[in-house]
């Protein structure tokens, strides 16, 4: 019984919530392309990167490397060598694995465990 008014209760919810959306949409709708919301929209954002300006720059400057790096990548895989990044490159792609880079993970990750075992083999 009391599941039943629960579970009734949920569904309230979210049929509420639902026709509350709707009615959010079509009201940003109608407002988005008038100029005094598209002005006062341009103050908001101003106001609000001008105040979190430091806290955009340390995030950029913390994840500048990674940034870097992730760049390297697509470039070599855009090119289709992506065989030569990581031969040229084991560092950034160690550096990459590190920070859970997931992108073609299975092809450096092979590739790498390959070089990792050859040099165990070699000493």
């Amino acid at each position: 019984m009391d599941n039943m008014i629960i579970n009734i209760n949920i569904n309230k919810i979210i049929e509420n919530y639902k026709k509350n959306k709707i009615k959010r949409d079509a009201k940003y709708k109608e407002i988005k392309d008038k100029p005094e919301f598209r002005e006062n929209n341009k103050k908001r954002c101003k106001e609000y990167y001008g105040k979190k300006k430091d806290v955009f720059k340390q995030s950029y400057e913390k994840d500048k490397e990674l940034r870097k790096n992730k760049a390297l990548f697509n470039y070599y895989k855009k090119l289709d060598r992506i065989d030569d990044f990581i031969k040229r490159k084991p560092e950034v792609v160690k550096a990459l694995r590190d920070k859970g880079f997931k992108v073609e993970h299975l092809v450096i990750e092979e590739h790498v465990e390959c070089q990792e075992s050859k040099e165990h083999q070699e000493s």
